[in-house]
């Protein structure tokens, strides 16, 4: 937040508070009786906390799901990219039976693309300002 925004909310509050003596001690009461009431709200309805814990929990649960399946979705798209599955740029070679074949499969430590880069003066956009090759049709 600016110090401006910060400055003009903190001027609104400061407006809204009463001048005079009287309605100063009532809000002050009024403050006090809310605070301690807000603070004892789960010993006046504990069959609403424990809904509320019980959605809370719930809630965590959908949320550690939600993060572990994105994580691995994202693990197995950077795999597949980086093994060059999707890549149409690679050659296209006959399927090796790995029953009769006796070839060794080398796995580069960088992507196809990293590796076939046109020199800077060549090209105008960056490599990174392009679609992913996962993306593309």
């Amino acid at each position: 937040m600016s110090l401006i925004r910060i400055g003009v909310i903190l001027a609104a509050v400061v407006m809204l508070l009463p001048a005079e003596e009287k309605k100063q001690a009532a809000f002050s009461t009024t403050v006090a009786r809310t605070a301690e009431q807000t603070a004892s709200f789960c010993d006046r309805n504990p069959s609403t906390c424990a809904t509320g814990r019980d959605a809370w929990a719930l809630f965590q649960r959908k949320a550690e799901y939600g993060m572990e399946l994105g994580a691995r979705l994202l693990r197995e798209q950077l795999v597949r990219g980086l093994s060059g599955d999707n890549s149409p740029a690679t050659p296209a070679q006959p399927p090796v039976n790995p029953q009769t074949s006796t070839q060794h499969v080398r796995v580069d430590p960088l992507p196809l693309a990293a590796t076939r880069m046109e020199p800077a003066s060549r090209r105008s956009t960056n490599q990174m300002d392009n679609a992913p090759r996962w993306r593309q049709p």
